[in-house]
């Protein structure tokens, strides 16, 4: 069945195909996914002013990435709290726009075509708004490249690193009597945070303060969460 008829939805990756199940009450003929209403996020989350982005996130250092680059570009959004405290990230509703169940996501009304776009992945969502808007991405083909290379090496470094960090030493992993996995990601998070502190400067000095520079803002002012 697809999506519509509530049971699953089929993704084929090469020969194989992963069975998704979705909740079923969620999901019901007759929708018209033109609308932003119509996405099962804003049963949890009604939006006040469905003309807008919804923003689905929280002050996380990940979270903050695309708050910081709305407030940047100008654009009208409406933000709506996932509480980790009451799981939210997790319920039903988050899971059918982020099946990751992770913090941000989005839902925007007028997206490409002008139909709805939800997404996921505080990267692809930065990228997205910067071709959205045509703004903080720079033209020049070198240029993009050089920016999306800070953007990868923020997701699969800085990201990760800072966040082990956070929980080995401020959350539920400061308990371990074994402190190697400590010391062992407070070692790797040292190395790129001095890259993150030259490259920062450099671009202001430079007035070239770019999307790519929206990730390392909140890793950089909460390098424990």
């Amino acid at each position: 069945m697809g999506l519509m008829g509530g049971e699953y939805t089929a993704l084929r990756c090469g020969p194989r195909t992963a069975k998704i199940v979705l909740a079923p009450h969620l999901f019901t003929t007759g929708f018209d996914m033109n609308t932003v209403s119509a996405f099962p996020i804003t049963q949890k989350w009604p939006a006040q002013h469905p003309d807008r982005l919804q923003l689905y996130s929280l002050p996380t250092p990940n979270g903050v990435k695309v708050s910081i680059m709305l407030e940047e570009i100008g654009l009208p959004y409406e933000p709506h709290w996932v509480s980790f405290d009451s799981n939210d990230q997790s319920s039903a509703e988050f899971l059918s726009l982020s099946p990751n169940n992770k913090i941000p996501a989005i839902l925007d009304p007028n997206g490409p075509g002008g139909e709805p776009l939800p997404l996921f992945e505080s990267g692809a969502i930065l990228l997205y708004l910067a071709e959205k808007t045509g703004q903080l991405m720079a033209r020049d083909a070198a240029a993009r490249y050089q920016t999306l290379q800070w953007l990868m090496f923020q997701m699969s470094g800085i990201g990760p690193m800072f966040g082990q960090v956070g929980f080995f030493n401020k959350f539920a992993g400061k308990s371990f009597e074994d402190k190697r996995p400590r010391d062992r990601y407070v070692a790797k998070s040292k190395r790129p945070n001095s890259w993150a502190s030259r490259s920062m400067r450099m671009c202001c000095a430079c007035w070239r303060h770019s999307w790519r520079d929206r990730p390392w803002l909140g890793a950089l002012r909460y390098p424990h969460d």
